[in-house]
């Protein structure tokens, strides 16, 4: 069987640096480069950076598709991908920074304290 050329175009550089990266610690990255891998040994597979909201007509129709299919109610269509740890890391440290930025304003103690350090302040 003939090595087929194939050629992947997408919008996300963030994405294709991820896949070209040597160290791998998200999942969903190491799983997509495993699969473009395969099937690389058998294809001669391309991927390629383009413009987003340029009139690319496939990116444009991948755009509309990802749009319905994460609008959508029906769970056949729904496309679940895992929220990256880094970002649940973030979550939780903002809340965090919250609720003691909040417990510090509310407190009575530490009044000559808090004539230097009104706000929390974590780089000192």
């Amino acid at each position: 069987m003939k090595r087929q050329q194939i050629l992947i175009r997408s919008d996300s550089k963030a994405a294709l640096f991820a896949l070209d990266n040597v160290s791998v610690s998200s999942k969903l990255v190491r799983a997509c480069k495993d699969t473009l891998n395969k099937l690389g040994n058998k294809n001669h597979v391309t991927l390629m950076w383009i413009k987003a909201h340029a009139d690319h007509y496939g990116n444009e129709m991948a755009d509309l598709l990802a749009k319905q299919g994460a609008e959508s109610q029906d769970p056949q269509k729904r496309l679940s991908v895992p929220v990256p740890s880094c970002w649940i890391k973030s979550i939780i440290q903002d809340m965090a920074d919250t609720k003691w930025q909040t417990r510090w304003a509310s407190s009575t103690e530490y009044r000559q304290t808090k004539q230097f350090f009104p706000e929390i302040d974590k780089s000192r």
